[in-house]
């Protein structure tokens, strides 16, 4: 098991690099578009609790502080999370939630068991 961290989840550290992904049905993770994802990245490093963006003229609002994002127009809510790059990694964790995903495809995280994601803890927390 490789340690993986997603960097400023834990400690309110800058992110610099790595991916936020949201997710589209149950256990089904996208990456959102790389401009959408830039803006969420600048707002997470200038430590902002919520940001808004557009996409295909939706507005949304995303919530770092419980990790959802906010259609504007329905209300309707999905789960967010942070995959910090790592050589070799597929796995990622949700800052909020600490659910572990894995990459299943490109672009698309599945997540793993809780059974799985405390022994993956256990193991991270070791080193």
């Amino acid at each position: 098991v490789k340690r993986y961290k997603a960097h400023g989840s834990q400690t309110g550290g800058q992110t610099s690099q790595g991916s936020w992904h949201y997710e589209e049905s149950p256990g089904e993770w996208r990456a959102y578009e790389q401009d959408i994802n830039v803006q969420l990245l600048e707002a997470w490093n200038a430590r902002q609790t919520k940001v808004e963006f557009s996409s295909e003229g939706i507005n949304y609002e995303v919530d770092f502080s419980t990790c959802m994002q906010t259609n504007g127009e329905t209300g309707e809510q999905c789960r967010i999370s942070f995959a910090a790059p790592h050589e070799g990694d597929a796995l990622h964790r949700s800052p909020a939630s600490g659910v572990w995903h894995f990459e299943e495809s490109p672009g698309i995280w599945q997540a793993l068991s809780k059974e799985i994601g405390d022994q993956l803890l256990a193991a991270w927390n070791r080193g």
